[in-house]
């Protein structure tokens, strides 16, 4: 049986990784000429770091190195990724400098893909069954402003930036106010001749690396109890309790008052409008260590509001200010799309929502032989993705029945119900924060694993989250179910065989 996978960063990797574990073949297609995805070195820019400590960004049975940064930087997590790639003997089933151009499905089963290398030289290929971990970020966002070819300057995104060098003199505004804007605002107000300016339609609330300078963010956003002051359709005991009593609430009015101490957000005018659990989401990140500190010294200029036009040499905010520029950079994130599959597959994956329908935000009811692992983008992402490719290899190889489809097509929508009641839904709904331990938990319930992992529940619940405690994951399994309980589900040409 012949898998492909498309993307070759953590999701692909894991996802490969995982398979080959159960016997498969696998075949993964990278258009990047290396591994990483979004750390790659075309994607990434100096002074990148991880929204983790290396200690919970880690894949369950590959720790990071001591020696690593406790936030890696992207060149750490290159060689973090090429390390993982090599251990696992995966390098030699990558096709480097290869697009995946079109993914037909087969009337009989299975995926016809034509891909196209660096030379234009184009292939095709037949494959039993087709994992997209091309990852949420697929194509930068750039808004459509009015004016823009009267500028005489120079317009990037984030992930397209040029040499540093060649920004240091200029005078330079970003656009936004995600991970990409404020880290690439904060290099320049350091780095910069002169001080950029950074233009946002709102403050969204970020978080310090350690809380009051002291206590560890992870301990706050990235473990089981925190976890749990989210609310979810499924909640154990104890979650209930704390709901019914408004704890949540309260710890996250504390939340709020104690970031905006720390920030100084008062006398900057920048305290968010919004609570900051309606914020929970994909754009919520870390603070780059002492933005704000940039900010009140001056050498940040923020200012609030939308550009409206672009001037031959600068730009007009919708305040009607104007504020001269020779580099725009807009960090406004990026688009979801599936360039690779035909319209009409395209319309089976979105539903009447137009957003993603997959059960487990991984298999999509309406296609078969298909699925997405890594599009569940949150805090927890690389568990996640661990965990999604665990549980679809269990699925595939016969050890974990689903739900028919209308019990799949119920969980699918009641989560997207909960999303659009919560937090938003964005991303086509490849959004899963603030629930990534919740939604694991959902997986590892029907693998038929353990959810507390360690001989000290209480401890596990209130520490920040280990990923190695998930290590065993695999020979815990089979030790439950040594052999299949059902037919192998990787798609009706497979079946076809073995029937015959």
């Amino acid at each position: 049986m012949q898998f492909a996978i498309i993307g070759a960063g953590i999701s692909g990797l894991v996802t490969a990784k995982t398979l080959r574990e159960y016997g498969a073949s696998v075949l993964l297609f990278e258009k990047e000429n290396q591994v990483g995805g979004v750390w790659a070195d075309t994607r990434t820019y100096p002074g990148l770091t991880t929204q983790n400590s290396k200690r919970t960004y880690a894949f369950s049975d590959y720790p990071m190195p001591n020696h690593f940064d406790e936030w890696p930087t992207a060149e750490q997590m290159r060689e973090y990724l090429n390390g993982y790639t090599d251990k696992n003997g995966l390098r030699e089933f990558i096709r480097f400098n290869t697009a995946v151009d079109m993914a037909e499905p087969l009337p009989n089963g299975g995926w016809h893909l034509t891909v196209t290398d660096q030379s234009g030289t184009q292939e095709q290929f037949e494959v039993d069954y087709l994992i997209s971990a091309a990852g949420t970020y697929s194509s930068p966002m750039l808004p459509q402003v009015p004016h823009q070819e009267a500028f005489t300057g120079k317009v990037y995104h984030t992930s397209t930036l040029p040499d540093w060098h060649t920004l240091k003199d200029k005078k330079v505004v970003v656009v936004g106010f995600g991970k990409s804007a404020t880290d690439v605002a904060d290099y320049l107000s350091r780095n910069a001749t002169h001080p950029p300016t950074i233009v946002y339609r709102k403050p969204r609330w970020k978080v310090a690396r350690r809380v009051n300078n002291k206590i560890h963010i992870e301990y706050f956003v990235i473990s089981r109890f925190m976890a749990g002051m989210s609310p979810y359709p499924r909640q154990f005991r104890v979650e209930r309790i704390l709901h019914k009593l408004g704890i949540p609430k309260k710890n996250w009015r504390m939340v709020e008052k104690t970031f905006t101490k720390q920030f100084g957000l008062d006398k900057l005018g920048m305290v968010p409008q919004e609570p900051v659990e309606s914020t929970l989401n994909c754009v919520t990140g870390l603070a780059p260590e002492g933005f704000y500190d940039q900010i009140a010294a001056g050498k940040l200029i923020n200012k609030q509001g939308k550009i409206q036009t672009f001037l031959p040499n600068g730009v007009e905010l919708s305040t009607g200010e104007a504020i001269e520029a020779d580099v725009v950079i807009f960090g406004t994130g990026f688009t979801q799309e599936l360039t690779y599959f035909p319209e009409d597959v395209v319309q089976r994956l979105e539903g009447r929502t137009g957003n993603y329908q997959l059960y487990r935000h991984t298999l999509p009811v309406e296609v078969p032989d298909l699925a997405f692992i890594g599009y569940t983008s949150s805090i927890t992402s690389a568990y996640n993705a661990e965990i999604s490719a665990r549980w679809l290899a269990e699925h595939l190889f016969g050890y974990m029945p689903l739900p028919d489809q209308e019990g799949q097509r119920a969980q699918i929508q009641e989560m997207e119900a909960f999303f659009k009641k919560t937090v938003g839904i964005s991303n086509k709904n490849t959004c899963i924060s603030p629930v990534g331990f919740q939604f694991a938990e959902d997986m590892l319930r029907e693998m038929g694993a353990k959810l507390i992992r360690t001989k000290n529940p209480v401890k596990e619940w209130l520490d920040r989250f280990q990923p190695l405690n998930y290590g065993n994951l695999r020979e815990e399994l089979r030790r439950k179910k040594p052999e299949p309980t059902h037919q192998p589900q990787w798609g009706r040409r497979q079946t076809e065989d073995v029937e015959a």
